[in-house]
C-alpha cells in the first residue's frame, strides 16, 4: 500500500512538471509539490494557473475562446 502511494506521488510529479511546463509555470516547484502533495498539487496548479491567468488579462475583460 505504502508503495503504490509513493508510485502515486512520484507520477503525479512527472505530470505536474509537464503541465507546468506547457503552461509557462515553474517546473521544479510544481514538481515538487506534485511530489510532497500528491493530487493536491494538481487542484492548486490549475488554481494558480487560472490567477496569474486572470492577472495578465484582467478581470473585467472577456476572452472568447473557440
Amino acid at each position: 500500500m505504502l508503495f503504490l502511494l509513493v508510485l502515486l506521488h512520484a507520477l503525479l510529479a512527472s505530470v505536474a512538471y509537464v503541465v507546468a511546463t506547457s503552461s509557462a509555470l515553474c517546473p521544479k516547484r510544481w514538481a515538487l509539490a506534485g511530489l510532497v502533495l500528491g493530487p493536491v498539487a494538481m487542484v492548486m496548479m490549475q488554481t494558480h494557473k487560472r490567477m496569474s491567468w486572470q492577472r495578465a488579462v484582467g478581470v473585467g475583460n472577456t476572452v472568447v475562446r473557440f
